[in-house]
């Protein structure tokens, strides 16, 4: 079980998709705020080298409406951060690629949420699988997790050091892993058909979406690492033999 300092942990990227109307970005943070992950925030700070500056308790989905035009010397991408202290401790970043950039960085939402919202809600893992299940398809994501945060920053620098992808993307199976396109053509279905996990769903040939363990905090375990590790191995042996990541 995850210590008194550990953060729930929602990331979602893309290369593939258009995220510069905000409608994504709205959804994804409205769909954690009505899982109680984030709530009004109290802080926001817009670009890389903005000032941090106190709000009025603004609904995070509005988040997307202050992306800044990045500097002249920035990626080509606009960053913006929020987070507060209610219903927990939370905090979100927002970087989304500059339509027509001539080498846009991917844009990614990232979410960060006190364990204390696990400990004091109830099917706390079910309602989130259901919520990221609902936010996410091949439409709109090219990837997505959930885990313990502290754990995850773990399995990056040992056990997933030798990513099954390159860059920002999979690099090994989190608590809930969706791959969309831009990532799953890049496997072999058939092999993937019987993945050791709690859940497998298949949305046609484009996204899959994989729940290790039945309880996020399972995923934090001895036992629980040792299946994701085993479920990674499963993906690296089913990247396709014309796979860019061989």
């Amino acid at each position: 079980m995850p210590d008194g300092g550990e953060q729930v942990f929602w990331r979602a990227t893309t290369r593939r998709h258009d995220w510069a109307s905000g409608d994504f970005v709205s959804r994804l943070l409205a769909a954690a705020a009505d899982l109680g992950l984030v709530g009004p925030s109290t802080w926001r700070r817009a670009g890389i080298a903005g000032e941090q500056e106190p709000t009025a308790g603004e609904p995070p989905a509005e988040l997307a409406t202050h992306l800044p035009a990045p500097g002249p010397d920035e990626p080509e991408a606009g960053v913006v951060e929020c987070g507060g202290d209610e219903p927990f401790a939370w905090s979100a970043t927002v970087s989304v690629a500059v339509p027509g950039a001539r080498r846009p960085p991917p844009s990614t939402v990232s979410i960060w949420s006190d364990w204390e919202w696990v400990r004091r809600t109830g099917r706390a893992s079910d309602r989130l699988a259901a919520a990221f299940a609902g936010v996410h398809s091949p439409a709109d994501t090219e990837y997505a997790f959930v885990h313990p945060y502290s754990r995850w920053l773990d399995l990056s620098a040992g056990a997933y050091r030798r990513p099954v992808t390159s860059g920002p993307t999979f690099r090994g199976v989190c608590w809930l892993t969706f791959l969309g396109p831009g990532q799953i053509e890049e496997f072999q279905a058939d092999r993937l058909g019987h993945l050791d996990g709690a859940e497998l769903r298949w949305a046609g040939g484009e996204g899959l979406l994989v729940r290790a363990t039945r309880e996020l905090s399972e995923a934090a375990t001895p036992a629980g690492e040792e299946r994701l590790v085993g479920l990674t191995e499963a993906f690296r042996q089913a990247l396709r033999p014309d796979s860019r990541w061989r």
